[in-house]
């Protein structure tokens, strides 16, 4: 396959031109999206003359065959022609209706996230980021971070689709201006020594968190079609993780840290700023519960 350069427009807070159709939406697996299952009630339609009655042997007690036999003894005196015939779900059914709920419910959510991926950033509202921080949460790229961290590369992100497999997005000794993370397909990495590297859906690659010039070392290319980027520019990436970094306070006892707090912004407006608690040893963090006022 001949190799096609793609060339990514620089992250300079807008969107990229997309040509995939609304259709083709983000993966089913990467969008766990609050799945409810409603289990339909089994209704059993019983004859008045069966409804609440009991079944027992003259000496008090009865054998599964008694039971038998008395239930079809009553039955066959029944006449069932009048009455009217009552769908009764079966298991089968029951699984069907959860999976079509399933379904409709991961579709929406994935078409949500597409929307708000394809938004300018600068017209992403707080729905539209709390829609994409409940996205990206679940992906590799952003476990180790915090909440404040992801929010705010939610709100700088824009979305990226390469349609064919073989397309090289990176070339060696390209010189890099960007962070990229996999939402579907994959890369395949081809390191100058030979040795080739496989990333797949929520592995990342690009720039790391500095404003010095950066190159890629190796050849990266998709290896299937459709293969769907955010994309986060180097000045971006570099002023969010670092703003964290000079807000982070480590508490540290005995040469070692128990408590990791991050100083920051509580509202919008900037007014109402504080400690937030990141993450500490079990009991410093119930010592810390006992000493807020």
């Amino acid at each position: 396959m001949e190799e096609v350069c793609c060339k990514f427009a620089r992250c300079r807070r807008r969107t990229s031109s997309l040509t995939l159709p609304r259709s083709r939406l983000l993966p089913a697996d990467l969008n766990k999206m609050h799945l409810t299952d409603h289990a339909h009630q089994q209704v059993m339609h019983m004859p008045p003359s069966q409804s609440g009655c009991s079944i027992a042997s003259d000496s008090g007690s009865s054998s599964l065959s008694d039971i038998y036999q008395a239930t079809e003894s009553e039955l066959g005196d029944v006449d069932l022609s009048g009455l009217p015939e009552a769908a009764v779900d079966s298991e089968e059914e029951e699984e069907e209706d959860e999976d079509l709920e399933r379904a409709s419910d991961t579709l929406l959510g994935r078409d949500l996230v597409r929307e708000c991926l394809e938004k300018d950033p600068a017209d992403r509202n707080d729905d539209d980021i709390e829609q994409l921080l409940e996205f990206m949460h679940q992906l590799p790229a952003f476990a180790n971070m915090t909440m404040s961290v992801r929010r705010d590369l939610c709100s700088v992100m824009v979305f990226e689709v390469v349609e064919q497999a073989g397309t090289v997005i990176l070339h060696d000794k390209q010189e890099l201006d960007l962070w990229y993370v996999i939402l579907n397909g994959a890369v395949e990495i081809s390191h100058p020594e030979g040795r080739v590297e496989t990333l797949c859906m929520g592995n990342s690659f690009g720039i790391s968190p500095s404003l010095d010039k950066q190159y890629m070392n190796g050849e990266v290319r998709t290896k299937g079609d459709d293969c769907q980027f955010v994309c986060i520019a180097q000045e971006d990436y570099w002023r969010i993780l670092n703003h964290v970094e000079k807000n982070t306070h480590k508490v540290e006892e005995e040469g070692e840290i128990v408590m990791v707090k991050e100083h920051r912004e509580l509202d919008r407006s900037g007014t109402r700023k504080g400690h937030i608690v990141i993450k500490g040893t079990p009991e410093r963090l119930i010592m810390h519960l006992v000493e807020e006022p």
